[in-house]
């Protein structure tokens, strides 16, 4: 029998505003998680993580430089991930398609600004529903795949290629 190897690969969602204030969420995202977060890494060199949005990568630079840089070294010696790579992760179905690509523009010039990344998976973690224009906004933002959570059938197939309205393709998720 071949051996199989599984990697799990934790992240957390960050809202910068549903529930809570926007002070409460950065002490649940940073003060509660993301300090936990390096601490485990500092102790395991195999644990990895994920981060989803740039603001909250942004607010570190600003709050607390010496976190910002740990992040920073993760991030080059890939063991911190950067999904997504929008500014924050924008509800798909009610804006303008040019909100969504000033989200995604904003966050990805950050990315490649202070990390030097170019994010090819976009990661929509908490989606009410999907514009049919996303795979041209998406593949024409340099994003290869698409991978989404709500709206999948439980233990189904879930990969398929996502043609949208002018013909363009996303591997989706």
């Amino acid at each position: 029998m071949r051996k199989r190897i599984i990697h799990l690969v934790p992240h957390t969602h960050y809202d910068a505003i549903w529930v809570f204030t926007k002070e409460d969420y950065f002490y649940i995202n940073i003060d509660m998680i993301l300090k936990a977060v390096i601490k485990l890494m500092e102790k395991s060199k195999e644990y990895k993580f994920l981060i989803e949005q740039t603001y909250l990568l942004e607010e570190i630079e600003r709050r607390y430089p010496e976190l910002f840089n740990k992040i920073k070294k993760y991030i080059k010696e890939e063991r911190i991930e950067v999904a997504d790579g929008e500014y924050l992760m924008a509800d798909t179905m009610l804006p303008q398609e040019e909100t969504l690509i000033r989200e995604i523009l904003i966050g990805k010039k950050y990315l490649k600004e202070k990390f030097n990344l170019n994010v090819e998976v976009m990661w929509q973690a908490d989606s009410f529903g999907l514009n049919a224009q996303l795979p041209q906004i998406y593949r024409k933002c340099g994003y290869k795949y698409l991978a989404f959570r709500r709206g999948s059938p439980e233990n189904k197939p879930s990969e398929f290629l996502w043609e949208g309205l002018d013909g363009t393709r996303i591997l989706t998720h």
